[in-house]
């Protein structure tokens, strides 16, 4: 049976988006394993957010504290909900530009995808002065060549 983690949300119709995006990091920083706001359209036609933040059962108490501080929210909703996640590998890759991770996604040893980290590159391509996805497309070239793919 897969891992069981608490998805915690709010609707908020009158929150400023900084507030929002504070809430958001602030969940990850209290443990959330994820969060994100989506858009959505409220009572009486107004626009809003639904905030979100899957949970581990240790840290849900700390997420929903951050939910119900950093944001005009009054209350927020909660439930079980079951997660799959691969397993993740990071491969260093040597490109043109630098050493860039990708990151492999596996289940039960077999591997699903691989994406270069979009940190890596970024610092790359600054560094360079070359567009990221240009890094990206290198790094992942770099590792099919180097993973026989």
């Amino acid at each position: 049976m897969p891992p069981r983690v608490t998805l915690i949300e709010a609707n908020l119709d009158d929150c400023p988006g900084q507030l929002v995006a504070r809430a958001i990091q602030a969940a990850l920083e209290a443990g959330a394993l994820d969060a994100w706001a989506s858009p959505c359209t409220m009572k009486k036609g107004r626009p809003g957010f639904v905030l979100a933040a899957l949970a581990p059962e240790e840290r849900r108490e700390a997420v929903t504290r951050t939910f119900l501080a950093e944001t005009t929210t009054l209350g927020v909703r909660m439930r079980e909900v079951e997660r799959v996640e691969l397993e993740r590998v990071l491969v260093p890759v040597e490109t043109a530009y630098g050493s860039v991770r990708v990151k492999e996604g596996r289940l039960a040893g077999e591997l699903l995808g691989a994406h270069p980290e979009y940190e890596d590159c970024a610092a790359r391509g600054g560094e360079r002065g070359v567009p990221v996805k240009e890094v990206m497309e290198a790094a992942m070239a770099a590792w099919r060549g180097g993973r026989g793919r």
